[in-house]
């Protein structure tokens, strides 16, 4: 009888701490959606401030439901308000997010060329672009870097290169 009650206790408990494990995912990923959508509505009007995201934004999910790690966001509000040495931490985390998307690198070069680093800027669009050459975004920065840079022969590589994969 006692081993009976024992073990009933056992799986009370472990269905107690399944479903508080599960209530709080669930409800850090209902707060993330929230922020996200808020970022969507916010695109071009920065209403928001990195401030809040870094704030309000939960570390549980770390991505968007299209992959995208959410530490970017925080890296681009960082970046459109001058604080670049906050970024690097943010781009860092996305990268080892999802290394894949090769936003980390994009975000990357676009610090390098706040701060004037011209060549570091280029080797890292460059790994965006031909990393996901698909990403309008990558191509348009590689390609402004590149035009920047005048080298024409690496502008006319990126074409090619975009041209073959447009498929």
């Amino acid at each position: 009888m006692l081993r009976l009650l024992l073990m009933k206790n056992n799986l009370t408990f472990i269905f107690l701490a399944i479903s508080i494990y599960c209530v709080t995912v669930n409800s850090l990923s209902f707060k993330s959606r929230q922020i996200q959508n808020l970022i969507n509505l916010d695109r071009g009007k920065n209403s928001l401030t990195a401030d809040f995201l870094i704030e309000q934004l939960p570390s549980i999910p770390n991505i968007t439901i299209t992959a995208i790690p959410l530490s970017i966001y925080k890296a681009n509000y960082l970046l459109s308000e001058g604080r670049l040495d906050e970024v690097d931490k943010y781009v860092s985390e996305a990268i080892n997010v999802n290394p894949h998307i090769f936003i980390g690198e994009y975000f990357k070069s676009k610090i390098y060329m706040a701060r004037g680093k011209l060549d570091s800027a280029a080797y890292s669009a460059k790994k965006a672009f031909y990393g996901w050459p698909k990403n309008i975004d990558h191509y348009d920065n590689y390609l402004n870097i590149l035009e920047f840079k005048r080298d024409t022969a690496s502008l006319i590589d990126a074409f090619n290169y975009a041209k073959a994969n447009k498929k």
